[in-house]
């Protein structure tokens, strides 16, 4: 027995008709159908007796080759190789960028200088004459550690750029940091440093010691920033120091 199906044409239902007479009417893919058997309405693109009529093809068959079928080891191999050297050439890039950077002069008050050589303060038109280091001792006993410097400006010109400081301290015996302390030698309301002339500033650490006794044994030290690039690191001085200053 020739099997009928139902259709839908726009909310109409018409049938039975057969494939051919579906074929006739120019049946399209997204056409809602109904034959027996079928637990719904389905589009006629996914009814398998209507697939002819669609111009469906049917799925390539998998070839059992083509599953077991395995990469070369010298493909993966070369491919391995390629990359290594792809990703050697863009490190290699990188840092001969990032060198040639590092090694160009810089410019300081309109003079061209080369920083190779240079530290942080040299670059700045500065020269550190003298530090002192201890801990401060005020009005109370407690005790705080602190580095006293004292910068000239050895440039033929006033240092007008601003310049900060920054302190790390350091207790070295616990392995962990006490406090951060920041300072402006030069801020943009200062006056200028004039050539030839020196500034004294002070690091004081916020951590005080309730007692002198700390002195005996404390391992403290002071990691020194300059406009947040390190410039040294300063080992704190087990002393005592009744002034802020270097007299």
């Amino acid at each position: 027995m020739e099997q009928k199906f139902y259709y839908l044409d726009g909310n109409d239902q018409k049938g039975p008709v057969s494939i051919d007479e579906l074929k006739s009417i120019g049946l399209e893919s997204n056409t809602l159908v109904w034959t027996k058997g079928l637990d719904r309405w389905k589009p006629a693109r996914e009814v398998e007796e209507l697939k002819i009529l669609m111009n469906v093809p049917p799925p390539l068959p998998i070839s059992s080759t083509s599953k077991n079928e395995k990469v070369s080891p010298i493909i993966i191999a070369a491919v391995a190789v390629c990359a290594c050297v792809i990703l050697f050439m863009i490190l290699f890039s990188t840092n001969a960028t990032v060198t040639e950077n590092q090694n160009k002069p810089e410019t300081y008050n309109n003079t061209t200088v080369d920083t190779r050589n240079l530290d942080k303060l040299e670059l700045l038109g500065l020269e550190q004459i003298e530090c002192k280091t201890g801990f401060y001792i005020a009005y109370s006993s407690s005790c705080t550690p602190i580095v006293i410097m004292k910068w000239k400006n050895f440039s033929n010109s006033s240092i007008s750029r601003t310049i900060m400081v920054k302190g790390v301290f350091i207790d070295n015996k616990k392995g962990e940091e006490l406090s951060k302390r920041s300072h402006y030698f030069q801020s943009y309301s200062d006056a200028p440093l004039q050539s030839g002339l020196s500034r004294q500033f002070y690091l004081k650490s916020w951590v005080s010691y309730s007692s002198v006794k700390v002195l005996v044994d404390a391992d403290i030290s002071c990691q020194i920033y300059i406009n947040d690039q390190l410039y040294k690191t300063i080992k704190i001085e087990n002393k005592e120091l009744y002034s802020d200053r270097i007299q």
